[in-house]
Formats: C-alpha cells, structure tokens, sequence
C-alpha cells in the first residue's frame, strides 16, 4: 500500500486541541491528524472505504495482513516504510481514542476507514477498520 502526504515534512500545522473524528470530504484521497508520517507520534490517516457509486480510496484497507509493508511518500519525494503490526475491526461506540491518538515515543502509523456491517437507515457503516503500523524505514 502507497499513501501520500502533500505537506512537507516536518512542518508545523495549527490544530485545535480536539480530535475530529470526521472523514475527508474527497473520496479519492485522505486526511492527516497529527505528525506527518515518519515523525514522533502516531501520524493517523483517515479515509473513505466506499461511496454510494463505488470503492474509495481505502476500499482495500482490510486486506493489509500484519508484516505487509507500507509506504508513504511525501511530496518532497521523502519517503517511509512502515511494518503492519495489526489489523483490527472495532465498533464505532468503543472505538480505542487513547490507542490510536496517544502519544507513543516513536513514529507511528495508523490508517482508518468504515467497515463491518453497513445501516442502510443511517447510511453508516457499524464499525471501523484500524492498520496500527510502526516505522522500519526512510528514505529518498
């Protein structure tokens, strides 16, 4: 898996002290929270598994195995390697805030997109799909 961070890295960004939790308003792309990719911290990328026409761009997220590799390149053509560790389906009432945004001491990669069964009525998917990743690479 390839992701892409059109910031440059290590750049600052200005950011309430409150989490959003809302995915981005492109399908075809994804959000950051916290660090670019490759520094401290979890970077956490959030993104759409489908649209009402078709898959979006983590349609294929829940495929990702533990040991699967991932690169994440940024638009200064930098680039990390990222080791899956886990890949776990949560209901979105117990979704694990603290795991997923907490500070870690090292850098980190988290990847987020709907799954599980979908409510038609609420035109909403019941759980969450979540890649925890670490960092085994950087590079040009």
């Amino acid at each position: 898996m390839t992701a892409s961070s059109h910031g440059k890295k290590g750049r600052q960004r200005e950011e309430s002290n409150h989490r959003r939790s809302l995915l981005p308003h492109h399908n075809d792309r994804t959000d950051l929270q916290g660090p670019f990719p490759g520094e401290v911290g979890p970077a956490v990328l959030l993104g759409h598994v489908d649209t009402r026409t078709g898959p979006a761009v983590l349609a294929r997220l829940r495929e990702l195995r533990p040991q699967d590799l991932i690169t994440t390149t940024h638009s200064d053509g930098t680039h990390e390697k990222f080791l899956v560790q886990r890949v776990e389906k949560v209901a979105k009432t117990s979704f694990p805030t603290a795991e997923v945004y907490g500070a870690t001491g090292h850098a980190e990669l988290r990847i987020i997109t709907c799954g599980g069964a979908f409510d038609h009525q609420a035109r909403s998917y019941a759980d969450n799909v979540i890649v925890y990743a670490s960092l085994q690479q950087t590079g040009t």
